[in-house]
Parts: C-alpha cells; sequence; structure tokens
C-alpha cells in the first residue's frame, strides 16, 4: 500500500481514536489500515478525473500546489480548490463507512 502524507493527517488519526472508544475490539492500527484502504478505494473511483490527478501529486508525489499548478496549466486556487474538494468527499465517505461499521 502507497505511503502518502494524507494518511498522517490530524484529522484521520481523530477518527481513528474515537473509534477504538467504542471498543469494537479493533486497534487504532488496524483501522487506520482500514481506512487507508477505504481512502485509496475513494481516489479511485469516486473522484473526478481532475481530483485524481491533483490529489495523487499532492499527496503521493509530496508535489505543492505552485508546482502541480505548472504542470496541469492550472491556477494555484483551482488546484486548491481541487484538494480540498476531494478531502471533502473522502471524510464524508469515511463518515459513513465508519456509521455504518463497514
Amino acid at each position: 500500500m502507497p505511503s502518502i502524507s494524507f494518511y498522517d493527517d490530524v484529522w484521520l488519526n481523530q477518527i481513528a481514536y474515537m473509534k477504538s472508544l467504542e471498543e469494537n475490539g479493533e486497534t487504532n492500527l488496524q483501522l487506520i489500515k482500514r481506512l487507508k484502504k477505504i481512502i485509496l478505494k475513494v481516489i479511485e473511483n469516486d473522484l473526478t478525473v481532475k481530483q485524481k490527478e491533483v490529489v495523487k501529486l499532492y499527496f503521493f508525489d509530496n508535489k505543492k500546489i505552485p508546482q502541480i499548478a505548472a504542470l496541469k496549466s492550472l491556477n494555484k486556487s483551482t488546484v486548491s480548490r481541487h484538494i480540498k474538494s476531494a478531502k471533502v468527499k473522502i471524510k464524508q465517505l469515511l463518515k459513513y463507512v465508519l456509521e455504518l461499521g463497514i
């Protein structure tokens, strides 16, 4: 599984911690590993083409927003909006997955 900085984001650790408080037998590390798989599926299946391209460059390749803007011939604010929209979509889908206990 690829290592991306997105997984180290504070909100993912908070989700794992709060979920572990429910004591469903799953450790934080197990939950984080499961969430990583879900995030990769969301990136592949639920983001727009532009969001996917920008997210992969930003989180997988650790490119900065100005670098991505230059590579994709986009405005920096457009790149930032794609990243923000993708994070919102990923968080929403994670929320549903956790609520459903999937």
